[in-house]
């Protein structure tokens, strides 16, 4: 086993406390989001998103733009799938054609799973 040396160990833990810190941001934050922020406002308090998606209108159906937070390689798939919604455990929120914040989501924890057996 290769002896790493102790100034390599504590690189390796600041930049791991970083990540954690900069992926828990929206959650903190996420209650000071309201109606009518701007999209730079939003991006200041929450950061980067970890997936957008851009208004359309495909079939008759208008999608609003939705910045979402909190995304995995599974919401991130939901999100190609089926991107008229968002996907369940992720943060959303959702602009207006002003670019202001229309409505926001916070994770719903109470979804039922797709299969009885799977928990």
């Amino acid at each position: 086993m290769p002896v790493v040396p102790c100034t390599s160990r504590i690189l390796l833990l600041l930049s791991f406390l970083a990540l954690l810190s900069c992926s828990n941001q929206h959650v903190q934050e996420f209650h000071l989001v309201h109606e009518g922020m701007s999209r730079s406002e939003v991006r200041e308090l929450l950061g980067t998103p970890s997936s957008t998606f851009t208004a359309s209108k495909e079939d008759g159906i208008f999608t609003k733009e939705r910045w979402q937070y909190g995304d995995t390689l599974s919401t991130h798939a939901t999100g190609i799938l089926f991107p008229v919604d968002a996907p369940g455990r992720v943060w959303v929120v959702y602009f207006d054609s002003d670019g202001r914040v229309s409505d926001i989501r916070k994770p719903q924890d109470d979804q039922q799973p797709w299969r009885p057996d799977v928990k």
